[in-house]
């Protein structure tokens, strides 16, 4: 690959022009080790495309980005869509922009930093083009020490088959999805997920060792799942509000909390397999099911706890007889 420096790197993007009348175009830029000291300044309003009048899309595809700090942003006037893949960040990321679809597949991060903030941002997604759910083939790698995504506003947000290197925190703070969260196949330590607002679908999948959500609007209807069984795993629900159905169904984990719940639908956590569980504050205001629930350490569960799961399984069983 051809290395050049983030001057040329910038005149070869803002050299892109939209001459065509189709209404899809991609303007690709490749095969290139952009090199400097200094920071990278990457404004897509200097692009001379029309986003307004043409879908089109720029693409990153085999670049290795070794710069100072590589910032992405615009002026919020145009709403491009950036596909970045098989590249390499050896620099910290900023982007702070607003996009109608930005897209990492493939790509490897060997950095200090990854921050999105104050975004605006229809569709956003972390992917591996091959499906599959092997840990070993070639995804999205951070081997980076901080991902943090905040005050943004996000329409669609995908993250499947992403690993993070070992005591990394991924953070998510002031976001709000408008339509899909959806994470699959997410290997990380620790991923805490705060002031958040999900207003319609929420999906959650992935293996980790401590997961927390505090201060969050569940709007629609919401699940949590796992894709490894039988390794330790915490789930800690604090402070949050869940407006419609809940499914923890066939839930396992060493640790499970929910402090100062609030279900205001059905919340269903039948044949879950937890070593500790823990409710406090609570409120069921619909059925709540545990049926077939399993605690191994059962007498290291407080006794409050206890009595809620036994007067859910009554309430319900009530209901089913009525």
């Amino acid at each position: 690959m051809k290395v050049i420096s983030s001057n040329e790197f910038l005149e070869i993007l803002y050299s892109i022009q939209n001459n065509s009348s189709t209404e899809y175009t991609a303007f690709e830029i490749s095969d290139y080790i952009i090199e400097s000291e200094n920071n990278l300044n990457i404004d897509f309003d200097k692009i001379d495309v029309d986003y307004n009048k043409i879908y089109s899309t720029i693409i990153f595809k085999n670049l290795v980005f070794k710069t100072g700090y590589l910032n992405i942003h615009n002026g919020k006037i145009k709403k491009p869509s950036l596909f970045i893949s098989n590249c390499v960040f050896q620099t910290k990321l900023h982007i702070h922009a607003n996009f109608n679809n930005l897209t990492f597949d493939n790509n490897i991060f060997k950095c200090e930093k990854f921050n999105i903030s104050g975004c605006k941002i229809e569709q956003l997604s972390f992917r591996n083009q091959e499906k599959s759910y092997s840990k070993k083939l070639q995804s999205n790698e951070f081997n980076i020490k901080q991902f943090e995504i905040n005050s943004s506003e996000i329409e669609t947000f995908t993250m499947d088959n992403i690993s993070f290197s070992n005591e990394l925190i991924v953070n998510f703070d002031r976001i709000k999805f408008s339509f899909l969260f959806n994470i699959q196949n997410l290997y990380v330590n620790q991923i805490t997920v705060q002031n958040c607002e999900f207003l319609e679908h929420f999906e959650f999948n992935g293996h980790y060792n401590i997961s927390k959500f505090t201060n969050c609007d569940f709007l629609g209807p919401s699940s949590f799942s796992r894709s490894i069984i039988g390794i330790p795993l915490n789930l800690n629900l604090i402070n949050c509000t869940f407006s419609k159905y809940l499914d923890l169904n066939n839930f396992i984990a060493d640790k499970f909390e929910l402090t100062d719940i609030t279900f205001k639908e059905r919340v269903s956590l039948q044949e879950t397999h937890f070593n500790i569980i823990k409710i406090d504050r609570t409120t069921f205001e619909k059925v709540a099911l545990f049926d077939d629930i399993q605690i191994k350490k059962i007498d290291n569960c407080a006794r409050g706890t206890i009595r809620t799961i036994k007067q859910e399984l009554k309430k319900a069983a009530t209901r089913i007889e009525i």
